[in-house]
């Protein structure tokens, strides 16, 4: 398959950041099993949990969204958020379950990695302005308007769908980085984004937890 060059541009930052470190950790993290946490269900689907790029076709709404899989994180995704909700719920936690259905970190490059497409004679502008029109209907993950971040570079989009008591709940969190990301989730400060991220999308589901 022939790739345009942006395309194949794409496919070769995906695989510089496999030569970086992928895995974001928290050094020193244990387990803990206290009666008083809320206990966490994970009950998403196995597409939730695999790490991908969602399209390298320039053309496409999913152009450079790269969805993080689970194994992307020491600890697990699940282990941390029933540490952070146990701390976060309190005494609201005790005796509680959490069922989670949905729990999907994107990283959006689509427009750090369609920024220079002008350069690229006719067709480039042409897949350049046909990008714009990208509306969240016809992007699979990931989507974020320009109100909902407060920096230039590549954001973290952060989904979870939880219920407790028999209440669904859906939350959404956009993480504006200080730096560009590039995927490569081992080093200190693209880790430190994306646990950053993931606690922004844990505190919104603990705010709405809280008011059941």
């Amino acid at each position: 398959m022939r790739f345009s060059r942006p395309s194949a541009m794409a496919a070769a930052a995906l695989a510089l950041s496999g030569c970086l470190k992928q895995t974001a950790v928290i050094p020193h993290f244990t387990d803990r099993e206290r009666a008083e946490d809320v206990r966490v269900i994970d009950a998403r689907p196995a597409s939730d949990k695999d790490d991908h790029f969602l399209s390298l076709l320039v053309w496409s709404c999913d152009y450079s969204i790269r969805r993080i899989g689970d194994n992307r994180t020491v600890p697990s995704r699940m282990k941390l958020l029933q540490r952070d909700l146990s701390d976060r719920l309190g005494a609201h936690a005790h005796g509680q379950t959490v069922t989670v259905t949905r729990y999907v970190a994107y990283l959006n490059q689509r427009q750090e990695n369609r920024k220079d497409l002008g350069n690229y004679g006719p067709v480039g502008s042409l897949f350049k302005a046909a990008g714009s029109s990208c509306t969240k209907e016809k992007t699979s993950g990931g989507w974020y308007s320009p109100e909902e971040i407060s920096t230039p570079n590549s954001p973290i989009v952060v989904e979870i769908e939880a219920s407790m008591d028999g209440q669904t709940h859906a939350v959404r969190a956009v993480y504006s980085t200080s730096t560009e990301l590039y995927g490569a989730f081992g080093e200190p400060a693209e880790a430190e984004a994306l646990f950053a991220a993931m606690r922004k999308a844990t505190d919104a589901l603990a705010e709405q937890l809280l008011e059941d």
